[in-house]
């Protein structure tokens, strides 16, 4: 007959032992030590019954870890993070093979994972600190810790692809293999918004409203726009990318997408003449990158622009505050396609899109009243 599993004697076991309260990873060391299959509502069910147990359980682990290495907030500060020993060498390993700021980028989701904070909405003050999670040294952060961390985003239903990329590139920076069912997920999908468009005169207000405030964000925007290309790539692009085809067409080389030491994609587009005039006058005025601003600085400055300009379009706005940065990108297609009667495979080339299936994914199918229309003016002529 098999033993019936008492929870009040095994939980308070397996939390001594691994030190941790997360109902996941208790979970999975109760089948890994026990097997049995115990589900994680059934233990935090467990916590809420017996608080004198969970006070006493907290009371002991606390001090176990105290004896090892006192974590807290000040990790976090002032750099100390990016010198503790495992995100020192990610550091090291990782530089030259993708750009600084994704290095930072990377570097600041860890740091979240660490300190159990995502961020629910597009604000700073939507900040959500996940309830009982103890601060993690990135030298003891574990796939367990990360699939915690992720379970709790995917509950509020927020996306975790860039989480799981940096917690990827972290974790192979220790020598810690990566199952792809440990930390796991679909690739994040924005063809909700395949329709969102915005006219271009409310994108002109945008670029103007930009512009009082900091030139050279109006300007990587405006680059953002006219060339479809992504943020990391627009702030790669050096002077000896601009160069003239035969016809004298103003053209930009930009390497796009994937790891430096793997091979990238590389696109030649057209750059607009005024665009091209405003490029000159500032690269004028540099030895080498053209665009010197930071990510950050650019998001929270179109994050600005857009709450004023986009408020009477709501899922422009969210599409906006998002992917502050890639809905450049977004609005070149939409634009491109309506101007091209949506000839994707032309626009696909010109923007720097692997294929047609590519931009219909992302961007939907022409409207049904556009359809109608270029049907009854063709079909009676063939």
């Amino acid at each position: 007959m098999k033993k019936v599993l008492k929870l009040r004697e095994v939980i308070p076991q397996v939390v001594r032992k691994f030190r941790t309260f997360s109902p996941i990873e208790i979970r999975e060391k109760i089948l890994q030590d026990y097997n049995t299959a115990v589900t994680p509502e059934a233990i935090t069910m467990f916590f809420k019954r017996n608080p004198e147990v969970e006070t006493e359980l907290r009371k002991e682990v606390v001090s176990r870890e105290l004896e090892n290495e006192v974590i807290g907030d000040s990790i976090f500060n002032n750099g100390a993070f990016e010198e503790l020993r495992s995100v020192k060498q990610w550091i090291i390993d990782k530089t030259g093979q993708i750009s600084e700021d994704l290095l930072k980028e990377q570097i600041r989701m860890v740091k979240s994972v660490c300190r159990g904070i995502f961020y629910l909405g597009h604000s700073r003050h939507d900040k959500y600190q996940i309830p009982n999670w103890t601060l993690k040294h990135p030298d003891r952060l574990t796939i367990e810790h990360a699939k915690e961390f992720l379970y709790h985003i995917r509950k509020a239903k927020r996306g975790t692809h860039c989480y799981r990329l940096a917690l990827r590139s972290f974790f192979q920076s220790k020598g810690i293999i990566v199952q792809r069912k440990d930390i796991s997920g679909e690739v994040e999908n924005l063809g909700k918004y395949n329709n969102v468009y915005v006219e271009k005169g409310i994108l002109e207000k945008i670029f103007e409203y930009v512009k009082q405030i900091d030139y050279e964000a109006y300007l990587i925007d405006k680059f953002m726009y006219k060339t479809a290309t992504r943020i990391r790539a627009s702030l790669e692009v050096r002077k000896k990318a601009f160069w003239k085809d035969e016809e004298q067409t103003r053209m930009v080389t930009v390497i796009d997408k994937g790891l430096h030491r793997k091979g990238r994609q590389t696109w030649d587009k057209i750059v607009p003449l005024s665009l091209m005039e405003e490029i000159e006058k500032v690269s004028q005025e540099r030895e080498d990158r053209i665009f010197l601003i930071s990510v950050y600085s650019l998001i929270k400055i179109n994050k600005e622009a857009y709450r004023v300009f986009l408020k009477d379009n709501p899922r422009a706005l969210d599409l906006a505050l998002r992917e502050p940065n890639h809905f450049w990108r977004h609005m070149f297609a939409q634009h491109m396609l309506r101007a091209t009667k949506w000839n994707y495979v032309l626009v696909a080339k010109l923007g720097g899109w692997k294929n047609r299936e590519a931009l219909i994914e992302s961007y939907g199918m022409p409207p049904s009243e556009m359809i109608r229309r270029e049907g009854l003016s063709t079909i009676p002529e063939i």
